[in-house]
């Protein structure tokens, strides 16, 4: 059930409608059909979402706990979010996102739908932003856990291991082991591919990795960052201790 241009013109029709609409009935009447809209997708997108399925999170249940935050964002302070969207402005930037916000720009989001139109990338921002508070709290993070935590595939902890059990990655030969391999897995990248993802990996933006390598944007810096992650994907799953 992918998103159609009829979703894509009711929604942006409710949305107006919602901010601007004549009266109370006919503000709330909007709302409720944009939800009708975008409640399926929103829900589909989530069981599909990377960051979900890394973490093993991309159940029905846990589709719509972030469902229920996507909703909670648009109504927030009296539904300005959706205000935003017909200003054509991106989502604001809620607290703890900010790193996030600063990689994944509003005008960027090729990554997740090449071909998305407007109000469904707007709302795959939302969703990412809910998609992240979600981790943290089944996981019990910090608000403000960064964007490489969510990343990684390295097991947690637990927090009450059984007497003389080694949690995993606390040996230091295997901890050593392991960054040799993604040593080697990042050199077998074609260049400029290791260059960027180290420079990614020292926090610079993708404007100043484009500038020291030599790239034609930002856009192809991520695109190159990108494809350097897939492939250390593939290459480090053969190396699991």
């Amino acid at each position: 059930m992918p998103w159609t241009s009829e979703d894509e013109s009711r929604a942006g029709r409710c949305a107006l409608l919602v901010v601007r609409g004549e009266t109370d009935e006919e503000r709330a009447s909007a709302w409720s059909e944009l939800l009708v809209v975008v409640a399926p997708h929103v829900e589909r997108w989530a069981r599909r979402h990377p960051t979900l399925r890394r973490w093993r999170l991309d159940g029905p249940d846990d589709a719509r706990e972030v469902l229920v935050r996507v909703i909670e964002r648009l109504a927030a302070r009296g539904r300005a979010a959706v205000g935003d969207f017909v200003e054509r402005r991106p989502p604001p930037v809620p607290e703890g996102h900010e790193e996030l916000a600063r990689l994944v720009r509003f005008d960027e989001l090729a990554a997740d739908a090449p071909e998305a139109t407007p109000f469904e990338a707007w709302l795959r921002v939302i969703l990412r932003y809910a998609v992240h508070d979600h981790v943290r709290h089944r996981l019990g993070w910090v608000k403000g856990a960064n964007r490489r935590a969510l990343g990684s595939d390295a097991a947690r902890i637990d927090d009450t291991p059984e007497r003389g059990h080694r949690p995993p990655m606390t040996d230091w030969v295997t901890v050593r082991q392991q960054m040799a391999g993604v040593d080697r897995a990042l050199e077998a990248c074609p260049p400029p591919q290791p260059d960027a993802v180290r420079l990614w990996a020292e926090g610079h933006d993708f404007a100043e990795i484009a500038e020291a390598l030599g790239l034609a944007d930002g856009v192809e810096a991520r695109r190159v960052v990108r494809a350097a992650q897939a492939r250390l994907r593939t290459a480090l799953r053969e190396l699991d201790p």
